[in-house]
């Protein structure tokens, strides 16, 4: 099921380059995330305070 998996020779410079790579990527994802959901959710608030204005009273 493994065939090959430790024939091919990698470098320890290309494991770096393909881990930072990758978390970079995992790190710009999940900034572009938060800023999604934190937007979304302010949006709901204020749609609920404009939808429901008895409730600022």
């Amino acid at each position: 099921m493994c065939d090959g998996v430790g024939e091919r020779f990698v470098t320890e410079d290309q494991v770096r380059d393909f881990i930072g790579h990758h978390v970079k990527a995992m790190v710009e994802l999940t900034h572009a995330f938060t800023a999604f959901s934190t937007r979304s959710r302010l949006q709901i608030t204020i749609c609920e305070i404009v939808s429901d204005p008895l409730q600022l009273t």
